[in-house]
This record gives C-alpha cells, structure tokens and sequence, in this order.
C-alpha cells in the first residue's frame, strides 16, 4: 500500500512578515505603485514588528501592524494605492496578526 503524504509548511509570524515585504511591498514598489520613501515606509513598520516579535513584545509587534495598516489606509485616501491594492495589504497584516493572537 502506497502512503500519500502532504508537507505542510508553518510559518512564524517574522517568516510572514519577510515574505510580506518581499512579495508585497517591494513589488508595489518595482511596479513604481508606491515610490521607494513610500515602501521603505511601509517596509520600516513591518521591519520593527519583526523585532518587537523577536523580543517577546507581541503587544508592541501587533500595534506596529496596526500602524501599518493605518498607512495603507491612508495611502488609498491619497490615491497612491487603490483600494483593491490596499486591501490586499491590509488583509495579509490582519492575518500576521491574527497568527501573533492564536
């Protein structure tokens, strides 16, 4: 009998995070969507959350995150991030930070 197996990858909150700037921001920033002060923005909060997570300061992690998505929010109200682009970045905060909550 032949054993199917499935690999299933768990990520760190910090691992979300790299991935979320590398895929994410740094992309809005490739396709000229954002300009590099903007990403580096963005990219700074994301940055110190991963720290702060690293030192046990999830509280702080999560508030930086907040900030963050505050950013976004205020990126779509200026028109430098549409609302489908800002919320695809806003949904993927949420869930690192439902990942630090679980």
């Amino acid at each position: 009998m032949a054993s199917d197996s499935t690999t299933v990858t768990v990520l760190t909150p910090q691992k979300a995070i790299e991935d979320f700037i590398a895929d994410e921001i740094e992309d809005l920033v490739d396709d000229g969507d954002v300009n590099q002060g903007q990403g580096n923005a963005l990219s700074s909060k994301l940055l110190h959350a991963i720290q702060k997570l690293n030192q046990g300061m999830s509280k702080v992690a999560i508030n930086l995150l907040q900030a963050f998505i505050n950013q976004v929010n205020d990126f779509i109200s200026g028109g430098i991030l549409t609302p489908t682009e800002g919320q695809a970045l806003i949904d993927a905060a949420s869930e690192i930070i439902d990942a630090i909550n679980s």
